[in-house]
């Protein structure tokens, strides 16, 4: 029985109400409950895992805490939402065309909805082929960011210059072990000198000339050797000066484009690392840029992703669907009857209200200009008092009439409200209703055609 009540509730109506009616009148109502409830459920379920999906899911406490705040606010803003939409559809008098703003609305907050739930549980029910794209695009993004960041600091002109520089230095090496031709020959000739002067000194040794005298027999030609060989190591030691430095400064040119291409491809490395691992922290299925490029070059994914939004929003939507084909119950119309019912007896009150001051107005306009008329000619005095009396006597009972009448309605439909909120007093009420309106009646037809005063004249 609790169970039935409450889905008498979810459907939106009050079990007090419901109950008076029969239990195949209710069976309808007990079947919209479960169509709210279940929705109320699915849009639950897609709340909290949007919500866990969003904090980062996990099995920390913020977590789940999330999901669970997410489901209880989404089932009770279904479940407040659709069951008042049931109920003013069910209940709905006249023309229908004023439900479909109603149901206007209701799809395209369930289209709002239904894509946020969907966006949330899409990491989870597509897992695979989001994980696949964000490989891509982590793998895409590394080439580009390598060339981007080898063209930003010319890392390949870097090594292209130290490769230069180095071969420049082998080269510069290779000069400063070679002596050149135009260095050689001077060189070459001071030795045949010193050749040509240690053979006469050796044959003038052999003559039998002491030595002081070769010497000074040879003087001549030792200056001459002393002279070109002198000459001839001067040249190569220029040579070698100048060679020392050509390869020193090569040196340095070699250590500095070095140092240049290192110290790039060392911040092109960090820059890279750095990227990669914001990469894999943003990269990841729950990107949006992600889902987005998958459903843009992915037919099967997008497919599927369609498939699982509109399931979703087909279940959401199943108690304004079913209610769309399903027609009124018969609890549902007596309520809008009786609405509509009220709704005029209120009218029909508010407007016998405004005749009856209508009236009052006319009777106050016509005695004012009777007695002004009656002031102002004697003659016309017996006139108006006669014209007076005979309108008095015409309106008064039926005024009386219509005052009675109209207060045994407004009370006839205090009656009605009150029978429908306490069923069980409804048949005791309603027969001291009737006597008391017989007895009403009674009076009424026991009274004089003319007023008191009229029967004494």
């Amino acid at each position: 029985m609790a169970v039935r009540k409450a889905l008498l509730r979810l459907a939106g109506y009050d079990p007090a109400i419901a109950v008076v009616h029969s239990r195949g009148d209710q069976q309808s109502i007990v079947h919209m409950g479960w169509t709210v409830g279940l929705g109320a459920a699915v849009a639950g379920v897609n709340w909290g895992v949007g919500g866990y999906a969003f904090t980062g899911g996990g099995s920390s406490a913020f977590a789940l805490g999330a999901a669970l705040i997410a489901g209880v606010v989404g089932f009770s803003v279904v479940a407040i939402v659709d069951r008042s939409i049931v109920y003013a559809m069910d209940t709905h008098c006249g023309r229908r065309a004023p439900l479909w703003a109603l149901v206007a609305s209701r799809i395209v907050l369930t289209c709002f909805v239904s894509s946020v739930t969907t966006e949330a549980i899409r990491p989870t029910l597509m897992k695979p082929e989001l994980e696949l794209q964000s490989l891509v695009m982590r793998e895409e993004s590394e080439r580009n960011r390598s060339r981007e960041l080898e063209a930003r600091y010319d890392l390949s002109g870097l090594k292209r210059s130290a490769l230069q520089t180095a071969a420049d230095l082998q080269e510069a090496q290779s000069a400063a072990q070679v002596v050149p031709p135009e260095i050689q020959m001077p060189l070459n000739s001071a030795r045949s000198c010193w050749r040509e002067y240690t053979a006469e000194r050796g044959r003038l040794l052999k003559e039998g000339t002491a030595e002081t005298p070769a010497r000074q027999q040879l003087a001549a030609i030792g200056s001459r050797c002393r002279q070109m060989d002198a000459g001839a190591q001067r040249l190569l030691q220029e040579y070698r000066d100048r060679t020392q430095t050509a390869v020193a400064a090569a040196e340095q040119k070699y250590r500095d484009a070095s140092k240049a291409a290192n110290d790039a491809a060392a911040t092109v490395s960090s820059r890279e690392a750095e990227a990669t691992e914001i990469e894999q922290r943003a990269i990841t299925p729950f990107n949006s840029v992600v889902s987005s490029q998958l459903m843009a070059t992915d037919g099967s994914a997008r497919r599927k992703f369609w498939s699982i939004f509109g399931l979703i929003m087909g279940l959401e939507l199943l108690p304004l669907l079913s209610k769309l084909l399903l027609p009124q119950t018969g609890v549902g119309v007596g309520v809008g009857t009786d609405r509509i019912i009220a709704i005029a007896q209120h009218v029909r009150r508010r407007n016998a209200s405004a005749e009856r001051d209508e009236m009052e107005a006319a009777i106050r306009r016509s005695m004012g200009r009777t007695m002004q008329d009656a002031a102002e000619r004697f003659e016309m005095g017996g006139f108006a008092t006669q014209l007076f009396a005979t309108k008095l006597k015409a309106l008064i009972p039926m005024e009386v009439f219509k005052s009675v009448m109209h207060e045994v309605e407004a009370r006839d439909f205090d009656i009605q409200s009150f029978n429908r909120e306490h069923p069980s007093h409804a048949g005791t009420i309603a027969e001291a209703w009737e006597q008391l309106v017989d007895e009403m009646m009674e009076l009424l037809k026991r009274s004089p055609a003319e007023p008191s005063w009229r029967q004494a004249a």
